[in-house]
């Protein structure tokens, strides 16, 4: 077999939710491929033999029990469903720097980087998802894909 099935939620992303998230996990199949989790609303067929290009939504990684969020996981997701957000304007300096993978840096009335408790964030223009940023002491590291990210 080149995957694995999950019973129930796994332990990994039942962690992420607790710390990160304020919805509750997705009901449905999990499954590991390798390191990658994913994940399908009802349960698959029989994978045996096949290969696979894209098995339902990529979760994330997996390393040394902890998940590791995808960047597809997010964009599946509203900023409401996490615990901590960082809104930029369409307009803004702030969303330009993010889309160039730099650090995030806004202060202001609605919030303040500095102040986002260590763990995921979402990254959001006008109230939609972009990304993911990683809070940590203070500092958000800035977790676009480094393929999409802008050169200019």
């Amino acid at each position: 077999k080149s995957y694995k099935k999950i019973q129930g939620i796994p332990d990994s992303v039942k962690a992420f939710y607790k710390k990160n998230m304020q919805s509750e996990p997705w009901e449905g199949s999990y499954f590991i491929m390798g390191t990658n989790m994913y994940y399908l609303p009802e349960e698959p067929p029989v994978l045996d033999g096949l290969k696979i290009a894209r098995a339902g939504v990529f979760v994330g990684s997996v390393e040394y029990e902890a998940l590791k969020p995808s960047h597809p996981f997010a964009m599946a997701l509203d900023a409401s469903d996490f615990k901590s957000a960082i809104n930029f304007d369409a307009d803004g300096d702030d969303i330009q720097r993010y889309l160039k993978g730099e650090t995030a840096t806004k202060n202001g009335e609605d919030c303040e980087i500095s102040s986002l408790p260590d763990g995921y964030a979402a990254v959001c223009v006008d109230g939609y998802i972009v990304g993911l940023g990683k809070m940590q002491g203070g500092v958000m590291k800035n977790l676009y894909p480094k393929g999409w990210r802008r050169m200019r």
